[in-house]
């Protein structure tokens, strides 16, 4: 396992206050790739991993000051692609593997291996859930439910193979699943599917999370038309017209909850936030650093680890979500048609030119840039993003005519 002390230097930090958030990615010891699962394990330590077929490690963890990767060559991992990483109320550690290598267990010193040849419904497998009785559930082509000792395994459902993206137990004891036949119930006997005809804006739900108020929170993946919200009787969708600005969710590991009960949705373009009543968003010109969620874990101490195609982000919402840079510049004219002057005291280094939809569109990389070059834009409204000699980052809207 190959292990890096944090430099406080290596540290990208996005704010010029109070440092709300810092980004993290493979130049201060991060795994490369995108780490889509999170979780936070019982020693405090945040797991993350990364699903892409490569040769570097797909497992990682950080304690604050010192990062650890592990991967197949030294460590043992039989598997560098992982999908979901899972810790049990033992404290041992569950991988799935995206190469239809199976599912691992980590107990700390030796690595466990279960295949088709075991018992599990499949190799390829994509997340892993321990319910309420110890039982080790496995989702992807099929179901596989685990009790140490026996497997118990669901392929067909209504005489339907399926595949199933992830898993939850509400309060009741009932287990719900988000699968390619619809939201999938299952009370422990019977099965019974829901789709658009039962009130759900998708057919093809991939995304689920439980709250506080016992209220089952299902996602799309570009085939929904917004989040429900189902209370056991009523299904609620919420839109663009609640004033989301994208409702796709590509995992159930980017849905949280935070102590004051609200709702953080991370989607493909920056995170949702529901307080009860009414919807904001965290975005690029908060000082995301990156649009596309991958996963939000929230600590005990109340900071947010947010995973983007960027990295790995820390957030602090106490220090306050807009304290960042753009309150020191500004540019002028705005609108404009060619060029914009930048009006600032800090040496700004870079300007990163985004559209709405989080594309990058232009960048100019210059010590103590003055102007910046909009000549080649087409007409709209863009993000600009200005780089300072200390990392700070600033983000403003433009108009070009």
């Amino acid at each position: 396992m190959k292990t890096i002390t944090l430099l406080v230097a290596l540290l990208s930090l996005v704010n010029i206050h109070g440092q709300s958030w810092i980004n993290y990615t493979s130049a201060d010891g991060l795994i490369e790739g995108i780490p889509s699962s999170l979780i936070q394990a019982d020693d405090g330590k945040i797991w993350f991993s990364d699903w892409t077929l490569s040769t570097s490690p797909g497992i990682g963890n950080f304690d604050g000051t010192t990062w650890e990767t592990i991967g197949m060559t030294d460590d043992g991992v039989p598997s560098n692609a992982i999908n979901d990483v899972f810790q049990d109320d033992l404290g041992n550690f569950w991988f799935v593997t995206f190469d239809d290598v199976g599912v691992v267990n980590y107990d700390g010193t030796t690595w466990n291996i279960y295949t088709t040849e075991d018992g599990l419904v499949n190799n390829d497998m994509w997340e892993v859930f321990q319910d309420s009785e110890g039982n080790m559930w496995f989702t992807g082509f099929g179901i596989s439910k685990f009790d140490g000792t026996n497997w118990t395994n669901f392929s067909v459902i209504d005489g339907q193979s399926f595949v199933a993206d992830t898993m939850l137990e509400d309060a009741n004891g009932d287990f719900w699943f988000a699968s390619s036949l619809g939201l999938l119930k299952y009370d422990g006997v019977d099965w019974r599917v829901f789709t658009t005809a039962d009130g759900f804006s998708s057919d093809r739900p991939g995304a689920l999370f439980y709250d506080s108020n016992n209220n089952l929170w299902v996602a799309s993946y570009l085939q929904g038309g917004g989040f429900d919200k189902f209370d056991g009787t009523t299904v609620t969708t919420y839109s663009f017209s609640d004033g989301i600005s994208n409702i796709d969710v590509r995992y159930s590991n980017a849905m949280n909850e935070d102590s004051d009960g609200k709702i953080y949705i991370g989607t493909n373009f920056g995170i949702a936030v529901f307080d009860g009543s009414d919807w904001s968003s965290i975005s690029l010109a908060d000082g995301l650093p990156e649009e596309h969620i991958r996963g939000i874990v929230i600590d005990d101490q109340e900071k947010f680890w947010i995973s983007t195609f960027a990295g790995l982000s820390k957030y602090d919402p106490t220090l306050g979500i807009f304290e960042t840079l753009k309150e020191a510049f500004s540019f002028y004219p705005n609108p404009a048609s060619s060029s914009v002057q930048l009006k600032t005291d800090a040496i700004i280094n870079r300007v990163e030119i985004y559209s709405l939809l989080g594309n990058k569109v232009a960048e100019q990389t210059q010590r103590g840039l003055k102007k910046i070059d909009i000549s080649q834009l087409a007409s709209g409204t863009y993000l600009v993003k200005v780089v300072d000699a200390n990392n700070l980052v600033g983000i403003q809207k433009l108009v070009v005519e």
